[in-house]
């Protein structure tokens, strides 16, 4: 047997529901102040809590195969992307429309909808299963305020081609070819914020939250109209340099100003920044406002 299968057969042996519950019962009352290294090997086959400040509790099943809510589970939900979910929430009050571009199995879009039962959110997921998830997630917890749109955003509308690593839950599922190896390769329903928004009759879009793996640009230039309409803050990952570099002309053409999140707060995006250690999103303000969402923000 190679070493690669052993260790699936381990983390298959450790999701089996009886080892499970042993392993839960002897690692989950010390598991927060265990090294995460060591956790991070550790599946959880159950019901995860999500528990933020201000927001109802979130219930999200799992079959110990999706990474980030197993880590939730032993670390807690102040270990996911800690700064920027501190920022979303600021971003949050007020806001009648939000939309999450790459939501995955929807924690963003599951805060926003649970804070404001009135909040109109949708929740962009073009990975058929993930967005299956995305559904049960938002049905278990009671939020019809939540909708799934299981298509990509791009700066086209149409088919694209879709790269999907083969995890049971991929969280790196791309529009750019390369992006991760080994990935399977298909056809989604494509579209851009402008026709979404157009379609729909959505009058103001409030919150945007952009999370696309490399593609965020495409994002952009399929939103232009709904940016230069509504001027909504827009927390947005940014992976890679050459993602920055082909950023930078369209949030200057459109009058944002770049943030990035640290732990100490926010901070102007420069040119030679160089690539960070910790959460990899950044905060876009309307120029017009910028001070106005930095004091929310702070």
């Amino acid at each position: 047997m190679s070493r690669f299968s052993l260790k699936e057969s381990i983390r298959a042996g450790l999701r089996w529901r009886p080892a499970n519950t042993v392993l839960s019962a002897c690692v989950g009352p010390v598991s927060r102040w265990l090294p995460t290294a060591l956790v991070s090997r550790l599946p959880y086959a159950g019901e995860v809590t999500f528990e933020l400040p201000g927001v109802p509790r979130l219930k999200l099943p799992t079959d110990g195969r999706d990474w980030y809510l197993s880590m939730i589970h032993w670390k807690g939900a102040q270990w996911y992307e800690p700064d920027s979910m501190r920022i979303f929430l600021r971003l949050l009050p007020g806001a009648r429309t939000v939309l999450d571009v790459g939501a995955n199995v929807g924690l963003y879009a599951l805060v926003a909808a649970a804070q404001d039962a009135h909040r109109a959110v949708y929740a962009f997921e073009p990975v058929p299963r993930v967005a299956g998830l995305l559904r049960r997630n938002a049905e278990l917890n009671g939020l019809p305020n939540l909708r799934v749109e299981e298509c990509a955003v791009a700066d086209s509308g149409g088919e694209a081609m879709l790269f999907v690593p083969r995890d049971a839950v991929p969280v790196a599922a791309s529009l750019v070819s390369g992006y991760r190896p080994d990935c399977e390769e298909i056809r989604v329903r494509a579209l851009t914020l402008d026709e979404f928004v157009r379609e729909r009759g959505i009058a103001r879009v409030d919150v945007l939250k952009i999370d696309v793996e490399t593609a965020e640009p495409r994002v952009w230039a399929g939103a232009k109209k709904l940016l230069r309409r509504d001027r909504p803050p827009v927390l947005c990952e940014c992976l890679t340099y050459q993602e920055t570099v082909a950023l930078r002309p369209i949030v200057s053409e459109l009058e944002y100003e770049w943030f990035s999140i640290t732990p100490k707060g926010l901070a102007p995006k420069s040119e030679n920044q160089p690539r960070r250690a910790w959460e990899f999103n950044d905060l876009f303000l309307p120029r017009e406002r910028a001070g106005e969402w930095l004091a929310r923000c702070s």
